[in-house]
């Protein structure tokens, strides 16, 4: 039996979105601010075509000390970090908790220093680090904070939705996520000054004041700065639009299949001394990941070719950043976050997606039991 590891559901209106979008008989591009204007209560809601993007653009708006530090956990996809080194800034790594596979709140306070301008918590899946606890030191110290919720659409924190609880806050919708356009993000301005709020404008399109123009503040519009190219297209927004009209079925379904695999690996973790997915209880999960941690790398390796050769598409997921040749370069060596250094030898995810039947899931349940046996 195969079992794919992602595989984007399929709404019956997606067809008919994008001839409309392609025809430009309909934006789509307002219709789907208009459901993160209501469902996250966030006025200020930027469109693009990435959460990279998203990420890039609220950091040039801020304009940030050149050669300030921003924190970022090793435990993460580049993308950030690109952006962070590409602009001038100073890279600092931190570890990550090894149960929830979030940023470790006690290694930021450690990482900060009176060059600390930003840090970006990056939210795996349901799981957040404490926001009340980084929210409040940041806060005292003028910190910004910018939420990388890529993973997390639909999670929240204490009833706060994830991404609108820092100063700013992104989430992606490429096509490995929960809700998926294929490719696009999205940027909440939740916490950020008028002039901020005027630059990111600026840069969103293309270094003109357009969105002055478009609200009747000017006569017409001209280019203030060197701006750059990061819209969602009307088509990914069609394809985004279909999906968030199924948003609570997905989550439903999501929510079953989880919620399978929880009670069936349960004895065998325990027996084994891994360890399941742990969200907090000020966590409210989104189902967008559902991993074990095995006990060392040689077992987890072996159970995912293992699982592999059975036709089940298990993965590992990221590289620690800073024992990758680049993070070299910054300066880190393998030594310097162990929990980060366990998490990635160890972490084995399962296929989770809304199009596996429960049949499938018991295959791969029962499979990880023969490997016990």
């Amino acid at each position: 039996m195969k079992v794919p590891f992602n595989q984007p559901y399929i709404t019956e209106n997606q067809e008919r979105y994008l001839i409309e979008a392609t025809s430009f008989q309909a934006d789509y591009l307002n219709k789907v601010k208009k459901i993160f204007h209501r469902d996250y209560q966030v006025e200020n809601v930027i469109l693009t075509n990435s959460a990279s993007n998203a990420l890039e653009l609220i950091l040039l708006a801020l304009d940030l000390p050149k050669g300030s530090e921003i924190i970022i956990p090793s435990y993460t996809y580049p993308a950030a970090c690109n952006t962070v080194i590409r602009y001038g800034y100073q890279l600092v790594l931190c570890d990550s908790d090894r149960f929830t596979l979030t940023m470790e709140v006690e290694d930021i306070i450690n990482k900060i220093s009176r060059k600390t301008s930003c840090i970006i918590p990056c939210h795996y899946g349901g799981a957040s680090c404490n926001m009340d606890q980084l929210m409040e030191i940041c806060n005292k110290k003028g910190i910004k904070v910018v939420e990388d919720a890529a993973l997390s659409f639909g999670a929240k924190y204490k009833d706060k939705l994830l991404g609108t609880i820092g100063h700013a806050g992104i989430i992606s919708f490429d096509k490995t996520k929960n809700i998926s356009a294929e490719t696009g993000g999205i940027l909440f301005l939740n916490d950020i000054s008028e002039i901020t709020k005027k630059r990111l404008h600026y840069f969103y399109d293309n270094g003109t004041n357009r969105h002055e123009y478009l609200q009747g503040k000017v006569a017409n519009y001209s280019w203030k700065l060197a701006g750059i190219s990061v819209k969602l297209s009307n088509i990914h927004s069609a394809l985004l639009f279909a999906q968030l009209e199924k948003s609570d079925e997905i989550y439903l379904l999501r929510k079953e299949l989880y919620e399978k695999y929880e009670k069936g690996l349960r004895g065998v973790c325990i027996s084994n001394h891994w360890h399941l997915p742990r969200v907090k209880n000020y966590n409210e999960n989104n189902y967008h990941v559902f991993y074990i941690v095995l006990d060392n790398n040689v077992k987890r390796e072996k159970l995912r070719l293992y699982l592999l050769d059975k036709d089940i598409q298990a993965q590992t997921h990221y590289q620690p950043l800073h024992t990758s040749s680049m993070g070299e370069k910054l300066g880190y060596h393998f030594g310097d976050f162990p929990n980060t250094n366990h998490i990635s030898n160890c972490v084995l995810r399962l296929p989770l997606h809304p199009m596996l039947s429960l049949k499938q899931i018991d295959y791969v349940i029962e499979s990880i039991k023969e490997f016990i046996s």
